[in-house]
């Protein structure tokens, strides 16, 4: 009997007052199996047994914990990386980003279609119907490849670019939708997402998003000016209050929407005014993005753990509102689960596909600035997409099939961040790999309490 090589042992001190009703050890030793995925929790003179080798002096409930928990193990699991990586579903497109226009009304200082320094060359035309309706018909096809799949649920995200934008061909998609489902040529099983910046909704728009249940994902960092110094329009003045009316009116008229975050280094020093904003609003769900490093943006040294912590202690604060934040809650899903993570992104789990303004069909909508990783047209006639070289190369981006990635305690719930923030397509998301470790070990930290004040209790 030993130690698995998956074994990962974390040690914490906690407030003795919080649970001096259950023990009296400030130390706490948790290990934990990154594929088996249940912490373990010993105090110090377990932790000092186990690690000795003392197993005859470990309460035969413990070992029989370890045990199950593959923490301690007989023989060496030399085959259970391959027969994780089995485990992973073979790629079927479900999921299509359409790109209306790569216009957009805004000048994000952080966003490649608002920066100058990216040297992109922004096409200067919107989506048309002609090639709207041809790339629906090309999704359509791909969806009935493998007819097992026919009927799970398919995914339309509108994408810009500011989509709204081009709002006559958004509507035009969805109506011309409901026509093949009535057709039986796309699953009636079928949800339409918009992602915007939330300064061209009226009150025409938001009566159509809100009658076909159409998803809206507004774009805002935070609450105030400060925390939303780099979202500026076109002539570099501010938005903010422009957009908080904008949501406001949405709200007002019934629209479910939620905000995406993306967390400046502003934001992160106002996470009570954020909160606030949240509640005097009434929004329910969001999800935090994380700044990358762009030629003329660069976040500082500090800022993904910086950014994490603020992303724990949201949660910490804000899951007895009920408001639901995406990012975090995708791990803890994992972690409670005990089912692997393998990607967090639909792209690295050939699930989607990117239609362009002009059709071309690509993998990664962070992609449409160089168009890398397109590699077909909607006009081209495609047997099934999924059996694509690209396709399935980017299926193979989990960190289970990452030899380094194999001794990381976070490889279970991590998912392996974005693939183009990596220095090459199949390395590292070094900035990611901080978040995933330490929202680990905060999900470890509070289970402990949960699981001791229920003892308690």
């Amino acid at each position: 009997m030993k130690l698995s090589e998956y074994a990962k042992i974390f040690h914490f001190q906690v407030d003795i007052d919080e649970v001096d009703k259950v023990s009296k050890d400030k130390n706490i030793y948790s290990y934990y199996h990154s594929l088996r995925m249940i912490p373990v929790y010993l105090n110090e003179d377990e932790h000092k047994a186990l690690q000795d080798g003392r197993f005859g002096e470990l309460p035969d409930s413990l070992i029989e914990s370890l045990r199950e928990c593959r923490i301690l193990v007989d023989n060496d699991e030399k085959d259970l990386i391959h027969n994780v990586r089995r485990l992973i579903p073979k790629p079927y497109i479900c999921i299509a980003y359409f790109i209306l226009t790569e216009q957009c009304n805004l000048a994000c200082k952080y966003c490649f279609l608002g920066n100058a320094s990216c040297g992109h060359k922004i096409t200067d035309y919107h989506m048309s119907r002609e090639i709207a309706e041809k790339a629906l018909l090309f999704f359509a096809e791909q969806t009935a490849q493998q007819h097992e799949n026919f009927n799970s649920e398919k995914n339309i995200i509108f994408y810009g670019g500011e989509p709204l934008l081009n709002f006559n061909v958004l509507k035009f998609i969805v109506e011309k939708s409901r026509e093949l489902q009535n057709d039986k040529i796309i699953t009636e099983n079928l949800t339409f997402s918009v992602v915007t910046n939330g300064m061209l909704l009226d009150s025409k728009i938001i009566s159509f998003l809100r009658e076909n249940n159409i998803n809206v994902s507004i774009s805002l960092d935070g609450a105030g000016e400060a925390a939303n110094s780099s979202r500026i329009d076109r002539n570099g003045r501010s938005i903010y209050q422009r957009l908080i009316d904008k949501i406001g009116l949405a709200v007002n008229m019934g629209l479910d929407i939620s905000l995406s975050v993306t967390l400046t280094e502003n934001t992160i020093k106002e996470m009570n005014e954020l909160i606030n904003l949240l509640q005097r609003l009434g929004i329910k769900s969001l999800c935090f993005n994380i700044l990358n490093n762009l030629k003329d943006f660069r976040v500082s040294d500090d800022y993904y753990a910086n950014a994490t912590r603020f992303i724990c202690e949201f949660y910490r604060r804000t899951r007895t509102l009920g408001i639901y934040e995406e990012r975090l809650s995708r791990k803890l899903k994992s972690f409670a689960s005990q089912k692997i993570y393998f990607a967090d992104c639909a792209a690295a789990s050939g699930n989607q596909i990117v239609i362009t303004p002009d059709g071309g069909v690509g993998i990664c909508q962070g992609c449409t600035e160089n168009r890398e990783h397109f590699f077909t047209n909607i006009n081209n006639n495609q047997s099934d997409l999924s059996c694509n070289e690209n396709i399935k190369l980017w299926s193979r981006l989990s960190p289970v099939f990452k030899e380094e990635c194999r001794t990381c305690e976070a490889l279970g719930i991590c998912g392996g961040g974005c693939p183009i923030n990596a220095d090459s397509l199949g390395a590292i998301d070094r900035a990611f790999c901080t978040h995933a470790k330490m929202t680990l070990e905060f999900l470890i930290r509070e289970l402990f309490y949960v699981m001791k004040n229920e003892k308690i209790k």
